[in-house]
């Protein structure tokens, strides 16, 4: 994990080059999960990830649900893992108050 903190988007790109030294292995494929499509983290990843190597895919709209997806499906190759992503980051949304009481019920 590496974050965006007030020191700035140069030393950013450090530690996320520091991080892909020890994640990326030529030949596997790699996810990349970030905040907001649009975002910093998202541009730096596009720029200096996705342009540079092979087999790497960025999702944006990364939230906890999503990271714990993502983890229990590493096994998977990189395209199904989007799609299982894809398809769970539509049903995380729920509004609780529209939300069935019923099952806590029994």
């Amino acid at each position: 994990a590496v974050g965006l903190t007030e020191t700035g988007v140069e030393e950013f790109k450090e530690k996320v080059n520091e991080a892909l030294k020890e994640c990326y292995k030529e030949g596997n494929e790699l996810l990349v999960l970030v905040d907001l499509f649009g975002g910093t983290p998202f541009n730096v990843s596009m720029l200096d990830i996705k342009s540079k190597y092979k087999n790497v895919e960025i999702i944006a709209g990364a939230n906890l649900p999503l990271v714990i997806e993502a983890s229990l499906s590493r096994s998977s190759n990189l395209s199904d893992v989007i799609e299982t992503l894809k398809e769970s980051a539509k049903g995380a949304v729920m509004s609780p108050e529209k939300a069935d009481s019923s099952e806590d019920d029994e």
